[in-house]
């Protein structure tokens, strides 16, 4: 046991082991052959904390694992009534005496974690290169890994002399401050010559460290001490590289973090929680990284950090009194969040913000005006876009000059052809910018406009890239519209604001961002309302995507208020002639007439011409006419529509720009032959044509495309066709992505399919569901839990729909309003079930003929002979439910 630097040995390897698990074994070897009582042990190891004996029982497991405790042959052995006695002998060696550290080298507090390859590879490199430079931002551990890579090489008898060039004011210290460290004394004024001479005795391994004030003139020496000694090896830590010949430069990476979403069993798998969890503890706290919710937490906690191991260990002091749900939420201001840190830590290194001043204050007005742009980014960026905010504030070649300095000096970094600002630089640099005020409002109109130019390429880019590449491209585009939105807001530049929204159409419907675009849009539209300037092409747009976000967001009650928005939106666009927005507003009618079961209209509606009609429009309208066909019980025209699309586009070449409620058309067309199919008795076709139409929605990976066509397509043609387990996992899948896109009108759908499902199931302990009334005009919704399970629906709600204009199920609600009433009324039951089989035989819909000709069977002998009639026009062996239905009356 190494208690200086606070390590475990184990034939010359490091064990693991926690920080107190560590003081506990420490005083249990330094007290061994006594008995120690548990408040001794709580108030050695635990002097500053409020904690029971369950700590020392904790800790206790652990050091039994580390110690690879034998049954029989124990190491700490519990005394009943009076404590713990440490049974093994213990020996003071040399490996515990102070002068085994170097004093030449810095004293680690700690182990470090994350850093075995980049040291034992900067081992190597020193093997064949007499310069090596660590470079990496403030705060990622430089020093600690230049003192881990001197201590190592100075094992193997290598002198080392380390200098702590933050201590210097000026670059003309720095030789003297040099031949101080090589024992010089009484040196001239040069002392260059004289520390040539010394350096020329041993092979020194010279540590230059924190180089970046001095970074001139350290050049110069180390460049000096390169040429004119042959053995001397030089490490320099800094935040740019020295730009000497020979250099061999090695950046230092941040420490290893959860991607987003991803929450580990263990602390264990990811350096930068092994840090967090070990200093947490470390500052006498305790959180239970076993639980989820913790490690969820802290993930997102070094995940904010960018896995820099000062801001870690800074967070981790405040989440011994904040916890670490209340210290994630802090760290929207993490420079104020992080303000504590060791005092015995330097200066620049006892608080964030005084570790940013630092590198701050080393920076020309050039760089500083160019970090200060670049910091409207919410994310990453390209470096065209960074030259659009700076403006005219520098000239090009200035502009470039110091943004390679930034990237030099590691203020800036690069990764996969991105450029991006730490988190923690980013805050603390737009502090920097608040201080002047028109140099803020400048930098962030020229954000709103870049972000302006980078909606309407992805837009652009929507229609063509496949979604894994979108989202690499414009990723971070909704970062960085949220910053440019709150900024129109607050500066009154509600015009810019009000385009960026409408120009966002897209980036709301893709990214699933439903309620939070509405807010937003709703904010705009009040303005535009309240102004005197009359625009009315900003209005009309408004006005649709305004539309488009209610039908998801809002529940069903605001079905009359979106009709009205769309209609509006239509006249609006008329008026102005922009046929672009007419057609958003034309779709998103339709589909609001569609829900209300007014198929004819919106059949109306789809045909509906509109003055300078593109070719994206004529597709637009054929998609809504097959769709509006289907309900209104014309498969025949669907299934032509649909499959001649299909045939003419067997890969998909666009995506769909036409629709105000973001459903893709392609997905569409799919569910609606899947549908068709179903109806005309091609039960395997129609699940076949079902999953293609959910493998689309999943491609594209639109939110409303999916969950549409669970809805409408995938639950329902599953629970006809009798695939219980299927049906029930597509149920789920569209319970979880209403919940989370905030979807009101699916997740109405949802609970209600859901509440039905129990309710067949006998779990729900009742025989009939009831609607509530305010249901009753969601005709397209009730439709489609009629087909699921009408038998289990109040009987007054089949009326309701038969009084509608369900082409497409009619005759199965007749079927299920005949078995109502046939016990009291069979003769009535049976003109009901006649007018089914009459209805279905129209229109090719097998699936009703032969379920209401079962039924009629059960009345009446004649119902063999339709059900003989419609079995064998039928196209392949009927689905579980159709072969219960006719087992009993055909073999």
């Amino acid at each position: 046991m190494d208690i200086h630097s606070r390590r475990l040995l184990d034939g010359g390897q490091p064990v693991r082991v926690g920080a107190r698990a560590f003081d506990l074994l420490r005083y249990f070897a330094l007290n061994a052959g006594r008995i120690l009582s548990k408040a001794e042990l709580l108030e050695a190891v635990w002097p500053k904390a409020t904690v029971d004996e369950v700590a020392i029982r904790v800790h206790l497991v652990e050091l039994r694992k580390v110690l690879r405790t034998r049954p029989g042959d124990p190491w700490i052995r519990a005394i009943p009534g009076r404590g713990y006695l440490f049974l093994k002998s213990v020996e003071l060696g040399r490996l515990l005496s102070p002068s085994h550290v170097d004093p030449g080298l810095p004293h680690v507090a700690s182990e470090l974690f994350g850093r075995s390859a980049f040291i034992e590879s900067s081992i190597e490199v020193l093997d064949t290169h007499r310069l090596l430079s660590i470079i990496g931002t403030g705060g990622i551990g430089k020093t600690s890994v230049a003192v881990e890579i001197g201590n190592h090489l100075r094992a193997t008898g290598r002198p080392v002399v380390f200098l702590d060039l933050s201590t210097l004011t000026a670059d003309s210290q720095l030789v003297s401050y040099l031949a101080m460290r090589v024992d010089l004394i009484g040196f001239a004024d040069d002392p260059m010559p004289m520390v040539l001479a010394a350096l020329a005795e041993q092979p020194y391994l010279l540590v230059f460290d924190n180089c970046e004030h001095v970074i001139d003139s350290c050049a110069e020496v180390v460049e000096t001490i390169l040429c004119r000694t042959g053995s001397t090896t030089v490490l320099t830590t800094s935040r740019e590289p020295l730009g000497v010949m020979d250099e061999y430069v090695s950046r230092l990476p941040s420490l290893t973090f959860p991607d987003k979403g991803v929450v580990p069993d263990d602390v264990s798998e990811y350096s930068a929680l092994r840090l967090f969890a070990d200093r947490v503890e470390l500052a006498s706290g305790y959180l239970d990284f076993t639980k989820p919710d913790t490690m969820s937490a802290a993930a997102d906690v070094v995940r904010a950090l960018d896995g820099i191991p000062l801001a870690i260990e800074l967070a981790a002091s405040r989440a011994v009194h904040l916890g670490v749900s209340d210290l994630l939420a802090s760290l929207d201001h993490p420079i104020a969040t992080l303000r504590k840190g060791r005092r015995t830590a330097p200066a620049r290194h006892q608080t964030l913000e005084a570790m940013l001043d630092w590198s701050y204050r080393l920076l020309n007005s050039y760089e500083q005006t160019v970090l200060a742009a670049v910091s409207l980014f919410s994310g990453s960026f390209q470096i065209q876009s960074a030259r659009l905010i700076a403006g005219d504030a520098l000239a090009s070649e200035d502009f470039e000059d110091a943004f390679n300095g930034l990237v030099a000096k590691s203020l800036i970094s690069l990764k996969a052809g991105r450029f991006r600002l730490l988190e923690t630089t980013r805050a603390y640099v737009r502090v920097q910018l608040q201080k002047s005020p028109a140099e803020e409002s400048n930098f962030s109109k020229n954000h709103a406009h870049n972000v302006l130019q980078r909606l309407v390429a992805s837009e652009i880019d929507w229609k063509a890239l496949s979604v894994l590449h979108w989202y690499e491209v414009h990723g971070d585009l909704i970062g960085d519209l949220r910053g440019a939105l709150k900024w129109c807001m607050r500066s009154q530049h509600m015009l810019l604001g009000a385009t960026l929204m409408i120009q966002a159409h897209a980036v709301w419907l893709q990214f699933g961002l439903y309620r939070e675009g509405l807010e937003a849009v709703e904010a705009a539209l009040l303005h535009v309302e309240t102004s005197a300037i009359v625009d009315s092409a900003l209005e009309a747009r408004l006005r649709v995507l305004r539309g488009g976000l209610l039908f998801h967001v809002r529940t069903l009650e605001t079905g009359e208020d979106i009709i009205r928005e769309f209609n509006t939106a239509s006249e609006l666009a008329n008026t102005v002639h922009d046929g672009r927005t007419a057609v958003l507003a034309r779709s998103g009618l339709f589909s609001m007439l569609m829900v209300r079961g007014r198929y004819t209209e919106a059949g109306s509606t789809a045909q509906k011409r509109i003055p300078g009609d593109d070719q994206a429009a004529a597709a637009a309208t054929e998609c809504l006419t097959a769709y509006a066909s289907l309900y209104a019980g014309d498969i025949d025209k669907t299934w032509t529509i649909s499959s001649a699309y299909t045939l003419a586009n067997p890969k998909r070449s666009t995506r769909t720009t036409t629709s105000a409620i973001g459903q893709d058309h392609r997905v569409l067309y799919f569910t609606l032959m899947a549908k068709s199919a179903w109806l005309r008795g091609h039960a395997a076709v129609a699940r076949a044509t079902i999953e293609d139409a959910i493998r689309e929605a999943v491609e594209i990976d639109q939110p409303s495309s999916l969950a549409l066509l669970l809805a409408a397509g995938a639950y329902p043609i599953y629970s006809s066709l009798g695939f219980v387990d299927e049906a029930k996992r597509h149920l789920q899948w569209l319970q979880e992505i209403s919940e989370k896109s905030s979807f009101g009108r699916l997740k109405i759908w949802a609970d209600q399919f859901a509440s039905l499902a129990r309710t067949r199931s006998g779990a729900a302990g009742r025989t009939v569901l009831s609607i509530e009334p305010w249901l009753h005009s969601e005709r397209y919704m009730l439709e489609h839990m009629v087909v699921v399970g009408g038998q289990y629906l109040e009987e007054g709600l089949l009326d309701w729909v038969l009084e509608g204009e369900a082409g497409w199920c009619r005759a199965n609600v007749l079927r299920l309003k005949a078995e109502r009433i046939a016990a009291e009324e069979p003769s009535r039951a049976m003109d009901l079930l006649d007018s089914g089989i009459e209805f279905a035989r129209q229109r090719g819909h097998l699936v009703w003929e032969l379920r209401c000709a079962a039924s009629l069977a059960r009345l009446n002998p004649r119902g063999v002979d339709a059900l003989k009639s419609v079995i064998a026009r039928y196209p392949e062996t009927p689905s579980r439910p159709e072969r219960d239905l006719v087992a009993r009356f055909i073999c």
